[in-house]
């Protein structure tokens, strides 16, 4: 019996030296995890792909930022409230980075001196989705969220899910727009009416800057506009870009000493850049509140009680589009209308059309028409052109008569909009031409991007 009281006590004893040790390394594992999230590489964007073709899954386009390079490869596990389909070769060719997909995880393998932002394209069973009001996408402390369209309209509507990134910089959730008008009103109207019952209690940053003499009234310090390529690439000339450049804004902003503390609910508006799409979407900046953007481009900080206590406060705020469909190719004004310290700046929008010059002929009567009248198109790529010549041999049996030329319009794709007949170039001014009805852009148009209309007339010679 002895001996067996032994054997109990030495067994108690491993078990609680066990317990002592192994516990432990449990904190140990834990906070190694935690130390190795790397804070370089952020949620961006979700948002829905409504080029999926297939009835059955609905896809969708998910963009980390990489806020500067990393030295190795690094493997990134994204969360979401939903399982995913296998990526498809299409998925795959969508995409700008390697990832993989099991149940409701995203393994994202972000390659070394990647930077600026990586798109993964995933799809999920629209049967998976019926559900839910929206797709949310978690990586470690931060998350982003889009609206799901339901054909539900009697589904009770939710608030979009607040990101909770310790980070100062805002994080995009641009919301997919509805198919169902119901839920998505309701949606955007709860947003709405949250928003105007802190901007109620809350006091209007700009009035608050007037008032202690500081100018501008803003909180935006900085406004860059980027125009890239679709693997996201800036264009080597940033002056020059085609109509489908994705344009990306980013704008800093801090809060002078001079109206500190600020109260929780104080707001800031501001405007959007004219000529780009706006999206209605919802978001955190950063940590210290929330944002709104409407559909007329008003941008819409209300501030939370951290602004009470804290000093220093500043942050980014991101914000991706493309030109609006009422964009005409050729100098394009980009302006943002309530920020007076940044003057507008003007762009030149080249259309999706490669073709140089085209022409055609007409008899000027039937029958027996005495001259050829010949049209010819130039430049409708709105390429830069410098000492530009027109030489235009002119057939068997016709002879040079005359010539007029009018500044044309394209349209995004190339197409003539208008041809501005009251307005012709003046010869000796803006162009001469030889006996042979060579032409040679002179003046104002030695360095031209303008597309122009020629009207060649010729004589038949019998």
């Amino acid at each position: 019996m002895e001996s067996r009281k032994k054997v109990a006590s030495i067994i108690l004893g491993l078990v609680l030296l066990l317990q002592y040790i192994v516990t432990p390394v449990g904190v140990i594992a834990e906070a190694l995890t935690d130390s190795s999230v790397n804070t370089a590489i952020s949620l961006s964007q979700l948002k829905i792909d409504e080029s999926e073709t297939k009835t059955d899954l609905t896809s969708f386009n998910l963009t980390l930022k990489v806020e500067k390079p990393i030295e190795q490869n690094e493997t990134v596990i994204i969360d979401l409230n939903s399982s995913i389909n296998t990526p498809s070769e299409d998925n795959k060719t969508k995409s700008t980075t390697d990832f993989t997909a099991n149940e409701n995880k995203l393994t994202v393998v972000v390659a070394a001196n990647s930077n600026n932002e990586l798109n993964i394209n995933f799809s999920v069973l629209k049967e998976k989705l019926k559900d839910l009001n929206q797709l949310t996408a978690t990586l470690n402390n931060q998350k982003v969220s889009v609206d799901l369209p339901t054909t539900d309209s009697t589904e009770s509507s939710t608030s979009t899910s607040e990101s909770k990134s310790t980070s100062n910089s805002e994080i995009s959730t641009n919301s997919s727009e509805s198919k169902s008008q119901s839920t998505s009103e309701s949606k955007k109207e709860q947003t709405k009416q949250e928003t105007t019952t802190q901007a109620d209690a809350g006091r209007n940053i700009r009035d608050l800057l007037d008032g202690a003499g500081v100018s501008p009234a803003s909180i935006i310090n900085d406004a860059t506009t980027v125009y890239v390529d679709k693997d996201g690439n800036p264009y080597p000339d940033q002056n020059n870009v085609p109509i489908d450049a994705a344009v990306k804004i980013d704008y800093t902003w801090s809060i002078p000493e001079d109206i500190m503390p600020l109260k929780a609910g104080d707001y800031f508006d501001f405007k959007l850049p004219d000529g780009v799409t706006i999206e209605e979407a919802m978001g955190n900046i950063g940590d210290y509140g929330t944002y709104t953007i409407d559909a007329d481009g008003t941008v819409h900080f209300v501030f939370n009680e951290k602004v009470e206590t804290k000093h220093d406060i500043h942050g980014t705020f991101h914000y991706d589009a493309h030109f609006d469909k009422e964009t005409v190719p050729g100098e394009v004004v980009i302006d943002t209308p309530t920020e007076e310290n940044f003057p507008p700046s003007e762009v030149h929008v080249r259309p999706d059309y490669n073709q140089g010059i085209d022409k055609s002929g007409h008899f000027d009567k039937t029958p027996n028409p005495s001259e050829v009248i010949w049209e010819i198109n130039i430049n409708r790529p709105l390429n830069t052109m410098e000492n530009a010549t027109l030489t235009d041999p002119m057939p068997a049996g016709t002879t040079y008569k005359s010539v007029v030329i009018y500044p044309e319009t394209v349209g995004p794709n190339g197409e003539i909009l208008s041809v501005d007949k009251a307005h012709p170039l003046v010869e000796g001014t803006d162009y001469t031409v030889d006996a042979n009805g060579k032409i040679t852009f002179i003046g104002k148009y030695a360095k031209t991007d303008q597309a122009f209309n020629v009207v060649y007339t010729t004589s038949i010679v019998y």
